[in-house]
This record gives C-alpha cells, sequence and structure tokens, in this order.
C-alpha cells in the first residue's frame, strides 16, 4: 500500500520539477541573455533549485524584447491597408496611385 507520505512528496516535487525544468528551458531559449547571464542562472537555479527557480521567475522580464515584433516598418503596413482598401473598392484606381506614390516618397526621404 502507499503510504501518505510518498504521496505527499510525488504531489509537491512534480510541479517543482516541472517549473524547474520550465526555468532551464527558458534561460537557455532567451536571445537577450549573454553566455555568463545564462551560466549564472542556471548555475543558480541547479544548486538552489527552489529558490534559483522563483528567484528567476520574478527577476524575469515579462516578454522576450529579441522576440518582439518589428514594428518600425511601418511603411509596408500601410502599403497593405492601401493594397486592402482598393481591393475593397475603397479607392479607386487614381486614388491608389496617389496613395502609393506618397508611401514611396516617404520611404525614399525617410
Amino acid at each position: 500500500m502507499i503510504d501518505d507520505t510518498f504521496v505527499l512528496t510525488v504531489v509537491v516535487s512534480m510541479p517543482l520539477f516541472i517549473l524547474i525544468g520550465f526555468t532551464v528551458f527558458d534561460v537557455i531559449r532567451r536571445n537577450d541573455l549573454s553566455g555568463a547571464h545564462k551560466v549564472g542562472w542556471l548555475v543558480v537555479v541547479v544548486l538552489l533549485p527552489a529558490i534559483g527557480t522563483l528567484l528567476y521567475l520574478i527577476a524575469r522580464p515579462f516578454a522576450d524584447p529579441a522576440q518582439d515584433l518589428d514594428t518600425d516598418d511601418d511603411g509596408a503596413t500601410a502599403l497593405v491597408d492601401t493594397l486592402i482598401r482598393r481591393e475593397r473598392g475603397e479607392l479607386d484606381d487614381e486614388s491608389f496611385a496617389a496613395a502609393k506614390a506618397e508611401l514611396f516618397s516617404r520611404a525614399d526621404t525617410g
């Protein structure tokens, strides 16, 4: 028969191991951490699993800046929006040509 101590140990340790695994995977895959920072976090997480994992999860940024989409390319977005408006019939050929010329002139000067 399984005793209560074993069940309690499994119930507590399995989520902790999953969380430690997530932390190790997250440290390794991050592009915004240098190699030394990655090694440092991995050492802390391996030597002090519960405390190191908690510290990492508190200290890490919510989003990886290296994986953010490039939002500086407004010209391409504006061009796609103009094409969509033309397809919907909101712009005639003349208006579309004018809008396209304006976007390209902005791109040339920018």
